[in-house]
């Protein structure tokens, strides 16, 4: 059996800000064999998902160019 994310953990983040008081925010860190320093981030705001990849201090909060996600980059394309 091949593990790819363990002892993950969901972390549940309220806006700062009044304005966005009706959204919310997840961020779900796991250990991963691939990126055993930094573990793997997989962060959520309402129902999309704003970035997967290693776990940088990144929050659903922070402004869209400061998250990247491999399935958006089309410079291979």
């Amino acid at each position: 059996m091949v593990t790819c994310l363990s002892r993950p953990r969901l972390y549940v983040e309220l806006p700062e800000d009044e304005e966005d008081a009706e959204e919310i925010g997840y961020c779900i860190e796991a250990e991963c064999p691939w990126e055993p320093e930094h573990q793997c981030s997989i962060i959520i705001r309402n129902d999309e998902v704003k970035y997967v990849g290693p776990s940088e201090g990144n929050t659903p909060w922070d402004d869209e160019d400061e998250y990247y996600c491999i399935w958006n980059d089309t410079s291979e394309i």
